[in-house]
C-alpha cells in the first residue's frame, strides 16, 4: 500500500490527534460558564504539570466575573503557586497582593502550602493601619463632693448615681498586632440625684441635674492575646468633656408644723416647690478625666463586634467658683450665698462608668514589608529536619 507523506508520519499523527482531542475538550470545558468547573479543570492542569496552561485558563474567566470571594482565594493561590514554580517572581508577588485583597486574613501554613509559597507570604502583610468604628451605651456618674457649700440644722445630704447614655464614632491607629491607640468624638449625657433631707429639721430638697456634653477621649490600648476570634483588651487614656447644656429640676417639699392647743405637735402641713433652671453657666465648660477600660472585640467575617466597661475619675472642679453668691444684680460682690429653692451647688468632680458596644471596621490595607519575617518559618523548618 502507498502511504503518500510516510507510514511512520501517520502512525505519528493518529496520537496527536487524539492528544489534540483532549485538549481541545479541556479547554471547551473552560467556556467560564462555571467558575467551580474552571477551578477543577485548572487545578487538574497543574497536577499534571502543565503549568503554562493555568494562568491561561482562570485569568480571562477571572476577568470577565462570576467569581465568589472564596472561589477568587483559590484561583490566586493557585496562580501564586504556579508562577513560583515558573520563577515569574514578579507575577507571584502580584497575584499575591490580588490574594490580599480578596481575603486580607490569608495565612499561608507549613504542611498545608508548598514552603516556597509560605517565604513568600512573609513578605507581605494586610494588617490595618487604621480602623473606623461606631460605638453606643449607657452612662453613670457620681459626683465626688469636693467642698460642702451650704448645709443647715444638721441636714443629712447623699448623691446618687443618675442614668445617662452616649453613642458616637472615632478612629483607630494600629501601632502593632497589639498595641493600639484611638480618639472618638462622641454626644454624652450624664445626670445625677442629690436628696437632702432634715433641711430646717422637717423640709426636704430633691434635685435632679443632666449635663449633656461632647466627649473627645483619647485612649492606649493593649491586646492580651493573639486569639484570632476573641480580642481581650485592657486601655487607659484621658477624657476631654465639653460642656453643651447643663440644667437642673429641684423640688423642695416645705413642712409646717402644726400644733394644738397644748402646744403639741400633731402634723405638718406640707407645699412642694419646683423649679427648672438652666445652669450651665455655673458649670466650667470643660472637664477632664482620666479612665480605664477593659473590654472583648469578637471577630464576625472581616469586622468586629465588640464590648467594654470604661471608668473615668474627675480631675477638676466643674462649679465655677463666682457663681455661688449673687447681689441680686449680677455682678457677684455679695458674701451671701445665692440660692434656689434653698439649694447651693457644692463643689465636685464628676466620676462616671460606661457600658458600650460597638462596630470595627478594620481598614485592611495590602502591602509587601520593608524586611520578610521569615525566621520564624525557618526555624520551624530546622525542627522538622
Amino acid at each position: 500500500m502507498y502511504w503518500p507523506f510516510g507510514r511512520r508520519f501517520l502512525i505519528g499523527l493518529i496520537p496527536a490527534l487524539v492528544m489534540l482531542g483532549f485538549s481541545g475538550k479541556t479547554f471547551a470545558q473552560t467556556d467560564c460558564a462555571d467558575p467551580e468547573v474552571t477551578l477543577k479543570i485548572a487545578s487538574e492542569e497543574f497536577e499534571k504539570g502543565h503549568f503554562f496552561s493555568v494562568p491561561e485558563m482562570v485569568i480571562a474567566c477571572v476577568t470577565k466575573g462570576g467569581f465568589s470571594r472564596q472561589q477568587l482565594e483559590r484561583v490566586y493561590v493557585l496562580l501564586v503557586q504556579t508562577y513560583l514554580i515558573l520563577e515569574d517572581q514578579a507575577n507571584a508577588e502580584a497575584y499575591y497582593l490580588k490574594l490580599l485583597q480578596v481575603n486580607p486574613e490569608y495565612e499561608a501554613q507549613l504542611g498545608r502550602e508548598p514552603v516556597d509559597l509560605v517565604y513568600l507570604s512573609k513578605r507581605f502583610t494586610a494588617t490595618p493601619i487604621f480602623s473606623w468604628y461606631a460605638t453606643a451605651g449607657t452612662s453613670f456618674v457620681l459626683p465626688k463632693v469636693i467642698v460642702n457649700n451650704f448645709t443647715v440644722n444638721n441636714s443629712n445630704q447623699k448623691y446618687s448615681l443618675g442614668f445617662g447614655w452616649q453613642f458616637g464614632g472615632g478612629i483607630i491607629w494600629h501601632q502593632s498586632d497589639r498595641l493600639s491607640a484611638d480618639v472618638s468624638v462622641s454626644f454624652l449625657s450624664q445626670s445625677y440625684l442629690l436628696k437632702e433631707s432634715n433641711f430646717f429639721n422637717n423640709d426636704e430638697i430633691q434635685l435632679t441635674e443632666r449635663l449633656n456634653s461632647l466627649s473627645i477621649p483619647v485612649t492606649f490600648s493593649y491586646m492580651l492575646t493573639k486569639n484570632k476570634k476573641y480580642k481581650p483588651y485592657v486601655g487607659t487614656g484621658v477624657t476631654i468633656n465639653y460642656l453643651v447644656g447643663a440644667n437642673q429640676n429641684i423640688s423642695l417639699q416645705n413642712r409646717t408644723p402644726l400644733f394644738d392647743t397644748n402646744n403639741d405637735q400633731v402634723g405638718f402641713t406640707s407645699q412642694q416647690l419646683s423649679r427648672n433652671l438652666q445652669v450651665r453657666d455655673r458649670r466650667e465648660p470643660l472637664n477632664f478625666q482620666i479612665h480605664v477600660t477593659a473590654g472583648l472585640k469578637y471577630k464576625y467575617k472581616l469586622n468586629y463586634f465588640f464590648a467594654e466597661v470604661t471608668y473615668g475619675l474627675g480631675l477638676i472642679n466643674v462649679v465655677k467658683r463666682n457663681t455661688l453668691i449673687d447681689n441680686g444684680k449680677g455682678n457677684n460682690t455679695s458674701t451671701v450665698p445665692s440660692f434656689s429653692l434653698a439649694h447651693v451647688d457644692d463643689y465636685f468632680s464628676l466620676n462616671n462608668a460606661q457600658i458600650n458596644m460597638g462596630f470595627i471596621k478594620p481598614l485592611y490595607k495590602p502591602r509587601k514589608l520593608k524586611s520578610a519575617k521569615t525566621k520564624r518559618v525557618t526555624r520551624e523548618l530546622n525542627k522538622q529536619s
